[in-house]
């Protein structure tokens, strides 16, 4: 009776101590959100803005041409409806969403926590510095907050979860089970690249506690053919197959062009895998992780003689990190954002290290390592963002009843070389164009400045993908298809800028040869714009001819 008291102590010390850290964590963030409304990262400001041409009754890959699939699109419809719906910057809109479904996530794994606690699956000290991990790293994201890698992260993390404590013998009700499994599906679905881990994570699972082979599946059919795992199944499904009820014309744009298109030049952003692994802002991501596991590895005996390891627990977690590395390595372009899964793991892994190190040099009880812990993050983000609104306060303003909205926010979260022009020579909801062969710098300014794309080509990515197609694939019939439509790309900018009359045409001049010079883009721009600035950032700056005569 003593003991079950115990138990259920711990478990009510360690919630107490999970909702601090979630508040301390929402302290931070929140005020980011707030001091900071219009601020965004490329990448999401780009899927935003996609989604917000979806809800005006736009069609994917035929009013908005870019190679993700579509689902990060479908998400981020509601925070373009709640920014309708509430008359609040989408950019803030975005942000909210992002923290509601963390906080969302974090209280789901508080519970799985309490779970593993009750059932004395591990240990309450390991499972808050897992906790403090999976919670804190998504303030170190900022440009790439909100990107599909962090989504998958905090969607998986809590399914791996629940399958560990069912093959622990834990059994949560259907609805439970499949809602985590749904949320799963939609994490893993952001990318094919995600069934790795998903493969990989089920494996060892299976092989921590039955035969991995067909005689131990059958015995444990129960723990593996479960709700969780065919809701995420059924996800993934239901998601391809939705393609087939989308109309002929997105079909044919998206698997008859786009797709087949990026797979054969997608190459041509690759680097070395000396920048993708060692380049600064990388390496203490690798370096964490790698450090983390190796000293959890070599403490865990020590701590599980202290009741604080957990070799399951610990192995489950440096699977899904380690194996999120596959992923990162097999696309090998050395961005950032494709590291967050490892980043996430790493994050885990770090903060069990703070704990169980704690353990073996204090001997402190669970209850009190855990509100101490949660005390000092409250106080450490609670500084923070004191710091962060001070700082507000001494920047430059920028006034955003420029942009439609009411307030003001830092002038540094909107300065880019191109903001003043936009400003000055353009209003609210006009069209502006930047034939770029990158994302940036179109993204985030268009979706911060309230301007919309007035070219169905988002950005100019396409050209540089055919290039590569030309210069390093075979000449085969269906590359030569494909290089084939350059010639329709640039009839189809020219249609659009005849009918949508942008304000302003933002065009790249560098690299000229093999890419822009071709295509002849200055020879009928020059029909009804001029040359506002010939290099800005490595950019001409074209005004309508009329609107130059006001």
């Amino acid at each position: 009776m003593h003991c079950e008291w115990s138990i259920q102590a711990l478990g009510s010390y360690f919630r107490a101590s999970c909702l601090i850290a979630i508040v301390a964590f929402n302290v931070s963030l929140l005020s980011y959100i707030f001091a900071h409304p219009l601020f965004i990262g490329w990448d999401p400001a780009l899927h935003l803005q996609c989604a917000q041409l979806i809800v005006k009754g736009g069609l994917p890959y035929v009013d908005m041409l870019d190679v993700n699939p579509p689902l990060i699109w479908y998400i981020d419809c509601l925070p373009a409806l709640a920014s309708k719906w509430f008359a609040i910057p989408v950019t803030m809109a975005f942000n909210l969403f992002v923290c509601l479904l963390i906080d969302l996530a974090a209280l789901y794994m508080v519970r799985l926590c309490r779970v593993a606690i009750r059932r004395e699956s591990a240990s309450a000290r390991a499972l808050f510095g897992i906790f403090c991990g999976y919670l804190f790293f998504n303030l170190f994201l900022r440009f790439d907050f909100g990107q599909r890698e962090e989504i998958f992260a905090l969607l998986f993390v809590p399914y791996i979860f629940l399958r560990w404590l069912r093959y622990k013998g834990w059994r949560p009700g259907l609805l439970e089970s499949l809602a985590v499994g749904i949320a799963g599906g939609i994490g893993v679905s952001m990318k094919h690249y995600y069934v790795i881990q998903l493969v990989a994570c089920e494996f060892l699972l299976l092989a921590m506690h039955a035969r991995p082979s067909i005689s131990g599946l059958v015995k444990n059919k129960r723990n593996f053919l479960s709700p969780e795992l065919f809701g995420l199944i059924g996800f993934g499904l239901v998601y391809a197959l939705h393609f087939l009820f989308l109309p002929q014309t997105v079909r044919d744009s998206y698997f008859g062009f786009l797709l087949p298109a990026f797979a054969q030049g997608y190459n041509f952003w690759d680097t070395c895998l000396a920048y993708c692994l060692a380049s600064p802002d990388h390496r203490g991501v690798f370096v964490l992780g790698t450090v983390a596991a190796t000293l959890l590895f070599a403490l865990n005996r020590r701590a599980e003689q202290k009741n604080a390891g957990n070799i399951d627990l610990l192995a489950l977690i440096s699977t899904f990190a380690f194996t999120g590395v596959i992923p990162y390595l097999m696309q090998f372009k050395g961005w950032a954002y494709q590291d967050i899964p490892f980043f996430a793991g790493a994050a885990m892994l770090a903060g069990m290290t703070v704990t169980l190190s704690l353990t073996l040099l204090w001997r402190l009880s669970s209850a009190f390592l855990c509100l101490g812990l949660s005390a000092l993050s409250f106080c450490y983000f609670s500084w923070s963002a004191y710091t962060d609104l001070d700082q507000v306060r001494h920047d430059p303003p920028f006034d955003m009843n420029q942009v439609g909205y009411r307030g003001s926010c830092s002038k540094w979260d909107v300065n880019t070389p191109f903001t003043e022009i936009i400003l000055k020579h353009s209003k609210v909801d006009d069209p502006i164009l930047f034939i770029s062969n990158a994302v940036t710098p179109a993204y985030p300014i268009l979706t911060q400045l309230k301007r919309q794309p007035s070219s169905r080509h988002l950005h100019c990515c396409i050209l540089s993908v055919l290039q590569y197609i030309q210069e390093a694939r075979e000449s085969t019939s269906a590359n030569l298809k494909l290089l084939d439509h350059r010639p329709k790309i640039v009839q189809q900018y020219e249609s659009d800028i005849q009918i949508k009359k942008p304000a302003l045409i933002f065009l790249q001049n560098m690299p000229v040869e093999g890419y822009m010079q071709p295509y002849g883009f200055e020879d009928f721009l020059a029909k009804d714009y001029r040359i506002l600035e010939a290099d800005v950032a490595n950019f001409k700056v074209y005004v309508r001819k009329q609107e130059a005569g006001h």
